[in-house]
């Protein structure tokens, strides 16, 4: 019934360039692209190029005064309610989850007091069989005083796919992280560590699985390990030296091991023996070249996910604290490479200060890739952003951390001392909404007015191909939603 809000009010919104905004480096990457407006106008528009081409959609919505967010005055300072939140998120996931790619992947942050609401929408959405993870993030490690009760730590980040299709990418560890993870061992100049082979917690008893339950041998002399049966080819004298280990769920309580005979048996290099608290125990070895990075975590740490982060990277871009509570790059851009491809188009329709543009940049040049932003912002207007969130903020940091200069030419910021810019080009669009789909004036019809080029089209030549193209692309981009 949410959707029935949503009607036909005549009048077409559509992409109007703004020329003073946009900039290009020259370069033939693909041009990344900031929306001024109304999300749901944008998303709109987007469909009619992007439908099912999103890879990854990262959103940090405004969370409402009345949820009680810590975060909700400071960001928007709306005055949402708990249900307005859910009806307007409502609708523009549905149109999210068109944009998605199969292999597509959606983050949202949210507090702590709202998360539970918005998985459900979540859920209903995108289908609780496609829930990931609700990541815990420690963004205020001191603990905020939001409560009179508790002081809160954590904030929270949900994350879905939008069919089986997607596959997470393990991530890749630098020689300092591998050092420190493989650091047990090495054979043949390949690193290893040390991981537990038998079962614990709920199933792992004995009688769970019967068939992984059986014991293995250790001679601790010649350091050979003999898995049931083999030792049935040994001699007494040699069998006499052998030491039994069978595995324990808890102490007294039968258990069972991760790996089958036959696999013990295929891999018996990875096998390895050690004496712990003066009780023989049988581990396997993980070596180095057969883990191709790690998995992520379902805690992000304080280092990548607190909130203080954000606040100085913004004001060492932008010379002041022009925007609360920001996240940071480092973050979201942890996010994104959750995503394997390297040439994924990366949408945010909550964009804020427009910090999922710089770490989309970051990453292309830290992994070599190719990476396109999309940001959508209302252009509102705040005591701190007299022009507007997009035109004070947005444009001018992406600006400044892509050229390495703000649209008037000044390079004083702190962020540009200790960095390279981040290069590409942007385009900026605005939503007009003075069009009725039924202007006749010369000139001044949606067939003259509405630029195909804004839309991944090339010019028309043919004028009837231009109204078949508008006629059948731009009936959604009539739809409001109504209170």
């Amino acid at each position: 019934k949410r959707l029935d809000k949503i009607v036909n009010n005549g009048r077409i919104k559509y992409f109007k360039k703004n020329k003073e905004l946009s900039f290009s480096d020259g370069g033939d990457k693909p041009v990344n692209k900031l929306i001024i407006g109304d999300n749901f106008e944008g998303l709109q528009n987007l469909l009619i190029q992007y439908k099912n081409s999103i890879d990854v959609i990262y959103i940090d919505p405004p969370y409402g005064k009345d949820s009680m967010g810590q975060f909700a005055e400071t960001n928007y300072n709306n005055a949402l309610t708990r249900d307005n939140l859910l009806s307007m998120l409502f609708s523009r996931l549905v149109l999210a989850k068109e944009l998605l790619s199969d292999d597509g992947v959606i983050f949202c942050s949210i507090d702590d007091k709202n998360q539970a609401y918005v998985k459900c929408l979540f859920d209903e959405v995108f289908g609780e069989r496609n829930f990931i993870v609700n990541f815990v993030v420690n963004s205020a490690p001191a603990g905020q005083q939001s409560s009179e009760y508790i002081a809160i730590q954590q904030s929270y980040c949900l994350m879905y796919k939008k069919s089986e299709a997607f596959e997470v990418k393990r991530i890749e560890l630098y020689e300092d992280d591998l050092a420190e993870k493989y650091k047990d061992g090495e054979e043949e100049g390949v690193r290893y560590y040390i991981e537990r082979i038998w079962k614990r917690g709920v199933g792992g008893k004995k009688e769970d699985v019967p068939s992984l339950h059986f014991p293995v041998y250790y001679n601790e002399s010649s350091q050979k390990i003999y898995i049931d049966e083999e030792i049935e080819s040994l001699s007494k004298e040699e069998r006499d030296k052998l030491i039994k280990i069978i595995p324990y769920h808890t102490k007294g309580v039968l258990g069972r091991w991760t790996w089958a005979k036959e696999t013990m048996k295929e891999n018996r290099k990875s096998l390895f023996v050690k004496l712990t608290s003066g009780e023989y125990k049988l581990y396997k070895k993980v070596w180095e070249n057969d883990e191709t990075g790690t998995m992520m975590k379902s805690i992000i740490e304080s280092d990548i996910g607190r909130t203080e982060l954000g606040s100085l990277e913004l004001k060492s871009i932008m010379n002041d604290k022009v925007f609360l509570y920001p996240k940071s790059a480092l973050f979201i851009k942890t996010l994104i490479n959750l995503h394997p491809n390297k040439l994924a188009i990366v949408l945010d329709f909550f964009a804020g200060s427009g910090t999922t543009g710089q770490a989309v940049l970051e990453l292309n040049k830290q992994d070599n890739g190719n990476r396109q932003f999309i940001l959508c912002q209302l252009n509102e207007i705040t005591d701190t952003t007299p022009n507007g969130i997009v035109k004070d903020v947005t444009s001018k940091r992406l600006k400044r951390v892509m050229t390495g200069e703000c649209y008037d030419g000044n390079k004083e910021f702190d962020w540009i001392k200790k960095n390279e810019p981040l290069g590409g080009s942007l385009d900026v669009y605005e939503i007009a909404n003075d069009l009725a789909n039924n202007e006749s004036t010369e000139g001044q019809t949606p067939f003259d007015v509405i630029d195909e080029t804004l839309y991944g089209k090339e010019k028309f030549t043919n004028l009837q191909d231009k109204i078949d193209w508008v006629c059948s692309n731009f009936e959604n981009c009539q739809k409001e939603l109504k209170e």
